[in-house]
């Protein structure tokens, strides 16, 4: 079943976003990228995201979209979902 269409929200300002992602710490595929700040005065935004709605892992030659082999260049898979999530009013397909 397809998933809904992601969800983007801004989060108010945390000196410490490490605090926030705690909280979706456990969710499937949970990421941090950690901008530095307030360490390094070069970081501006720190993402946080969960639950994806498709995953793309590739191995070397081999590519699984979801849980299925691909053979094509990722990238082309990549922008594949991107228009299918844009177009669609349920997510990715």
């Amino acid at each position: 079943m397809p998933s809904p269409k992601p969800l983007i929200t801004a989060l108010p300002y945390f000196a410490d976003s490490a605090s926030l992602f705690s909280h979706i710490a456990d969710k499937p595929w949970a990421v941090f990228l950690d901008s530095g700040y307030p360490h390094s005065q070069q970081g501006r935004y720190d993402i946080l995201a969960a639950n994806p709605v498709c995953t793309l892992v590739t191995h070397g030659d081999i590519r699984k979209l979801f849980s299925t082999v691909q053979l094509r260049n990722p990238f082309d898979l990549v922008k594949q979902q991107l228009l299918l999530i844009n177009n669609s009013p349920i997510g990715c397909a």
